[in-house]
């Protein structure tokens, strides 16, 4: 099923946000975020992003390069409320690498040596991580072309 099918059926529900995790590490991912937004813009424009980061630079980089590919994620769609930054499409919230680590306590991790790092452990957290206000999302990773 597409996006866009998933949308027309649950119209009557609150709108999706499209969910991206994005964690500082050697490889800058905004360029892919901000190719994955430009193929989700086409499919679907009135769709929603957030990206959960852990640094305040990146998400800046990420909200710059996200709304030069797709000018409309800067404006508020009709009849948002505010949310974690403003009634915009696209928002970019900065969670605590904290916050993952106390989520992985009780499994006994301490220390990482997968290559996603802890971004990539993050995904398994993302009902603690996700702004309140957000009451449902669709996870996808940042190498993800909509068509």
């Amino acid at each position: 099923m597409s996006l866009r099918t998933w949308q027309k059926k649950s119209a009557t529900a609150t709108p999706v946000t499209v969910l991206y995790v994005a964690f500082a590490g050697k490889d800058d991912p905004s360029f892919e975020i901000a190719r994955s937004v430009s193929t989700l813009c086409a499919t679907s424009p009135t769709a929603r992003v957030l990206v959960l980061t852990d640094v305040a630079r990146l998400a800046q980089r990420v909200t710059r390069r996200c709304t030069a590919v797709c000018p409309q994620l800067a404006t508020a769609p009709p009849g948002t409320r505010e949310c974690d930054g403003g009634p915009r499409r696209l928002r970019s919230v900065v969670v605590r690498r904290q916050a993952v680590w106390r989520w992985l306590a009780p499994s006994g991790v301490t220390r990482l040596s997968h290559h996603s790092g802890l971004g990539g452990l993050a995904k398994l957290a993302l009902d603690t991580l996700l702004p309140p206000c957000i009451e449902r999302a669709l996870y996808v990773d940042t190498d993800t072309l909509f068509v």
